[in-house]
């Protein structure tokens, strides 16, 4: 074999890992809430519920795995028996989710060994590094054995290009209440190529993928400044604080004051 040529070419389609690790729930949980902004991977350890999500019902029981994608509505009803599963969540824009009648399966055993590896590099592992490159190894792996059709768009076309630039202005300006006419104006383009640009960077349109921008900040200040709610709200282009505090609520299944509650230690 000759290792004196490319095998493969651009970056890795993981941008960013945002979660790992366990997760219990007793017998009889239920609740009502929307999955994690980005991709999440939920793998099943040992005891079963019931999952709706999508216009879908599943029994989930041990082995079994469930793809969400970008604050999907969920309901969990528990079952007489408690339920443990993994979470991996991970920012991938390049990455496009599986179609929804392949959202379920089970998952190869090799699957389960990698998920468990990561969690014991999450907890222990202490150089940062080598925590980075190891978690994304193992995530890489996993997508690699998955029986489901993942797509990775082509991020670096020109159309592509156009929407990381609009992208990154936003995020630099906080101009997350802008209208896309505002935009094609300052961008000098066209609504149907900014909508085609978008589409082909992260498969979303530009109203869903800046609602996520947009709750993705409100997230990042609720954690880690100490800004009021009222002051987010308005930070974030919202007239009333009541308005960010019903978008917030709808986007992760909770209100702004509740999320940062919980967060904190």
């Amino acid at each position: 074999m000759r290792f004196d040529r490319t095998f493969t070419s651009g970056p890795s389609p993981i941008t960013s890992i945002t979660c790992i690790g366990r997760r219990r729930r007793p017998p009889w949980y239920r609740n009502s809430c929307r999955s994690r902004p980005g991709h999440l991977l939920h793998l099943m350890l040992d005891g079963e519920y019931w999952l709706t999500t999508n216009g879908r019902r599943y029994l989930m029981q041990a082995g079994d795995m469930v793809y969400y994608h970008d604050g999907e509505d969920v309901i969990w009803e528990g079952t007489a028996q408690k339920a443990e599963f993994l979470a991996f969540g991970f920012f991938a824009p390049a990455i496009q989710p599986p179609p929804l009648h392949q959202r379920h399966f089970r998952a190869p055993e090799k699957v389960r060994e990698l998920f468990l590896e990561a969690e014991a590099v999450a907890m222990n592992e202490t150089n940062e590094f080598r925590r980075t490159c190891r978690l994304h190894s193992s995530l890489l792996h996993i997508l690699s054995l998955l029986p489901i059709d993942l797509e990775v768009l082509d991020v670096n076309s020109v159309y592509a290009e156009l929407w990381w630039r609009v992208e990154e202005w936003i995020r630099n300006t906080h101009s997350y209440h802008i209208h896309l006419a505002e935009l094609c104006r300052r961008f000098f383009t066209t609504r149907s190529t900014l909508h085609r640009s978008c589409v082909r960077a992260t498969g979303l349109s530009p109203h869903k993928r800046i609602r996520h921008l947009r709750m993705d900040a409100a997230r990042g200040f609720l954690l880690y400044t100490p800004m009021s709610i009222g002051e987010i709200a308005g930070h974030l282009g919202y007239g009333r604080m009541h308005e960010f505090s019903r978008e917030f609520s709808s986007y992760f299944g909770m209100a702004p004051s509740f999320f940062r509650q919980q967060a904190s230690p």
